[in-house]
């Protein structure tokens, strides 16, 4: 595991703070805080097919403009999160996913990344954080 001054958001949070995110808010207060506090953004490169298909499901049930949507796609890559994706962090998914009884391998992509970076995760899944924080002490519920 490397250890470095890096944070994991999952696409929960992403997109809460692509959505939610104008100066002042609470997430922009926090992603910002990431940022002054001098963290790496990373994720999974999974990261932007969970935000495109969370902004089509906002458009599909009108919570969002198709317009408002590309836009805000379109800003998650102004965003400077660093994507991974390799066969080893593939394979350390399917081990957490087994290792931590997770339904599927998706969250357990984020968490082999912040694993192998000695990154904090951070996400809205207040079940995923439940499931796993006895054995993962650096995963973080944000509940702004």
């Amino acid at each position: 595991m490397t250890t470095s001054k890096a944070c994991c958001p999952d696409a929960s949070v992403l997109v809460r703070f692509l959505i939610s995110g104008e100066p002042g808010s609470a997430i922009a207060t926090l992603w910002e805080g990431w940022l002054e506090a001098g963290y790496s953004l990373i994720a999974p490169t999974l990261i932007f097919y969970e935000v495109n298909n969370v902004l089509h499901q906002y458009v599909r049930h009108g919570q969002l403009t198709s317009h408002e949507a590309e836009a805000a796609f379109q800003l998650s890559f102004n965003l400077n999160i660093v994507t991974m994706m390799d066969v080893n962090l593939h394979q350390r998914a399917l081990q957490m996913a087994q290792m931590l009884q997770l339904p599927a391998t998706y969250d357990a992509h984020y968490l082999a990344l912040a694993e192998r970076m000695g990154a904090e995760f951070w996400t809205l899944d207040g079940k995923l954080v439940n499931k796993v924080n006895s054995q993962l002490s650096w995963v973080n519920l944000w509940q702004g």
